[in-house]
């Protein structure tokens, strides 16, 4: 495996060397189920794992909250997040559903 994970008092914390899918699919499961009842701060600069585990999405641009709202809602706004994001060509497959389509 090319990652460190740790789990202490309640905090995943995962710093990526290149995750593998399998890898990436299995984290990104536990912290879905592990946040389903809690807020859970994730910091990253992968945008699909990003999109696939965040329900809301906080933007920083030069320090400062640059944009906030969920994946579908920052595509369609433009600005940073998209950018960022078509930058790494992210696979939509992995996106974090609406919530309607989690239901």
């Amino acid at each position: 495996m090319t990652g460190a994970h740790q789990m202490t008092s309640g905090r995943l914390v995962w710093r990526s060397l290149g995750m593998l899918r399998p890898v990436r699919a299995r984290l990104t499961g536990v912290i879905r189920g592990y946040a389903r009842d809690r807020t859970c701060v994730v910091i990253s600069h992968d945008m699909d794992f990003i999109a696939a585990v965040a329900d809301r999405i906080l933007v920083l641009e030069h320090g400062r909250i640059a944009q906030v709202a969920d994946h579908h809602a920052l595509m369609a706004e433009g600005g940073l997040y998209k950018r960022l994001h078509e930058a790494q060509n992210v696979d939509p497959g992995l996106v974090y559903p609406r919530p309607s389509e989690a239901d």
